[in-house]
């Protein structure tokens, strides 16, 4: 809050972990605009929002249930696990992809929200000296590492999106081809 600034942020958004209510004040006070803490993952994208102490649900086509330990769905205002489902991410479909976070789905002002959202402890690693070490650490450490190098793709993996529109036929059985749909 040192660095200065020769334009003022509209808004700021938190991601990364929980914001403490009191960082949250701090920041609003200093930059003068509202601090948005958004729960979110790699996974699904911005999942809430957190608005006068609960968490308002963002996206309309991203299924959000609760589910107890033994994967059924709890009540609304039950806690249990937040677990989602969507297809939006086409290369990483969740089919009830359990969070590891935990809160109450409700129903307020024509919306669903979650209540008491706790997330996931960080995960930590063990140093070979014993230190323990929080992912967030490695990963900044990780940063200047050259990132490793895959093989390039096999010709016969290649995607419908690669393939000329005569190449896109496949066959269920060698004797029986499926042609493409034609539009």
């Amino acid at each position: 809050m040192k660095l200065p600034l020769k334009t003022r942020p509209r808004a700021l958004i938190s991601t990364a972990m929980m914001l403490s209510p009191g960082l949250r004040q701090q920041l609003e006070s200093h930059f003068g605009c509202p601090v948005l803490d958004v729960y979110s993952m790699n996974e699904a994208g911005p999942v809430a929002v957190l608005h006068d102490g609960i968490h308002v649900l963002l996206q309309h086509r991203l299924y959000v249930e609760i589910l107890d330990p033994d994967g059924n769905p709890c009540p609304p205002g039950v806690r249990g696990e937040v677990t989602l489902t969507s297809g939006l991410n086409f290369f990483l479909l969740l089919l009830r992809y359990r969070t590891n976070d935990y809160a109450a789905l409700e129903w307020r002002d024509g919306g669903s929200v979650l209540v008491a959202l706790q997330g996931r402890p960080p995960t930590i690693y063990r140093g070979a000296n014993g230190q323990l070490i929080n992912t967030l650490d490695v990963t900044g450490r990780s940063k200047d590492s050259p990132a490793p190098v895959h093989p390039a793709p096999s010709r016969r993996w290649r995607t419908a999106h690669e393939s000329s529109p005569r190449q896109r036929r496949c066959r269920s059985h060698p004797r029986r081809p499926l042609h493409p749909v034609r539009r």
